[in-house]
């Protein structure tokens, strides 16, 4: 074995993938971010075998490590169209019983790759080649199914970059960047190993440059994780999450400029998708005065807004997050509670009464009859009787007989 540049490489490569698919497996409760995680460590096997292939000088050792190189390189396409299903959130509409459908490709690949000095099927002849600068290889005469799998493997990263583009257009602008990432860290090494394939870019003659352009994938998930939050929650969540909220959310720049908006939002402001980045100010759409309360009337509506600032990590101020919450039946429930409370007030307080015929003063200094006095405070409703004591002084000749009957009626409940 012989340590060389090109090795040392590939092998920093291969612990700058690994130490992003460790932090993706500590994103527990993220399924993207855990097949991600597979996906860079089929990737660390791969680029790693590859290193360790380029400081070997036998061919047989070159052959003993293929089977397992052969695993990671047949897993990447799969994994990546797999996590591309579930970034997009469309993993609902698959049956996931059909992802081992996927694996029966690759699972050949193996198979024929390993054992391919018994058919030559894989490989039409490997051989030890040599070099321009003196490193062996091994040289390879690709066979039908080495194309089998080729086509197969950018069929898969077709289809994922597919999912990734068609993601672009159905997110709302401020997640277009976490997309667009993923987008470009896939497009890397899909466009490298095309042009290895045709002979466009292959050092010395042998050098596949695809696992080394992992590094730049990696850089990119780097950047997307200390810039984007490219592991916090998917895009296309989020904006489930922003267009299905029943509160109007506009996301503003710093010149107050309506930037996005939810449906909710459009509807408030009866603005469309067309010309939703036009120069509109939020100012032109409320009372100006209001901006600064937290309580705003519009279109007969009471709102409650509340603003939170929208900065970066470094504390760099990048516009405005303003929410409306209708409380008008809120609203109208307190003030209702307010009126009553106000009635039970007064009922509580001092009430003046004639000592003689028991009318009240109300606090304009008028004089009601108690029915009417207690009609306009209470919902009590009155009927009118006679007690036993009014009865005998205005109906004497009735009064006896009434006294009879109230204690046989009295005695008749009892029994």
């Amino acid at each position: 074995m012989i340590l060389n540049q090109a090795s040392l490489l590939f092998f920093g490569s291969a612990l700058l993938s690994l130490s992003i698919s460790l932090f993706a497996f500590r994103q527990k409760n993220n399924r993207s971010a855990a097949i991600l995680a597979l996906l860079m460590l089929t990737i660390t096997i791969w680029t790693f075998l590859y290193g360790l292939e380029l400081t070997m000088t036998q061919l047989w050792q070159m052959k003993l490590i293929l089977g397992p190189q052969y695993i990671s390189i047949a897993l990447t396409p799969v994994l990546w169209f797999i996590f591309t299903i579930h970034y997009s959130g469309i993993e609902g509409r698959i049956n996931q019983k059909y992802y081992l459908w996927l694996l029966i490709i690759p699972a050949l690949t193996v198979i024929f790759a390993v054992s391919n000095d018994y058919h030559h099927l894989f490989y039409q002849s490997v051989t030890l080649g040599l070099a321009e600068n003196g490193l062996p290889f091994q040289k390879l005469k690709p066979a039908p199914l080495w194309w089998l799998h080729t086509a197969y493997s950018y069929l898969l990263i077709s289809a994922g970059v597919i999912i990734m583009v068609w993601m672009l257009f159905r997110v709302s602008q401020i997640h277009r960047k976490q997309v667009l990432l993923f987008l470009a860290a896939a497009s890397l090494p899909f466009i490298t190993s095309i042009a290895y394939i045709f002979d466009l870019l292959k050092p010395y003659g042998f050098l596949d440059m695809t696992p080394l352009a992992f590094i730049l994938t990696v850089a990119i998930f780097i950047y997307g994780i200390l810039k984007a939050e490219l592991f916090s929650i998917t895009p296309l969540a989020l904006d489930v999450l922003f267009k299905h909220i029943p509160d109007a959310i506009f996301v503003l720049n710093n010149d107050s400029r309506i930037i996005s908006t939810n449906p909710a939002a459009y509807k408030l402001l009866t603005i469309t998708e067309k010309n939703q980045n036009e120069e509109v100010t939020i100012q032109h759409r409320f009372n100006a005065e209001n901006n600064h309360k937290n309580e705003l009337r519009f279109q007969d509506r009471i709102y409650d807004m509340s603003r939170t600032p929208l900065k970066t990590p470094q504390g760099r101020e990048l516009g405005t997050l303003l929410i409306l919450r209708d409380i008008t039946e809120r609203k109208q429930k307190y003030e209702e509670l307010q009126s009553a409370m106000e009635q039970i007030k007064t009922l509580q307080g001092i009430v003046p009464i004639c000592a003689s015929c028991k009318n009240i003063r109300d606090d304009d200094g008028h004089w009601q009859k108690v029915e009417t006095y207690m009609s306009l405070f209470t919902d009590a409703k009155f009927t009118h009787g006679i007690c036993p004591d009014c009865m005998e002084k205005l109906y004497p000749e009735l009064a006896g007989d009434l006294k009879l009957e109230i204690p046989d009626k009295e005695k008749k409940d009892a029994e």
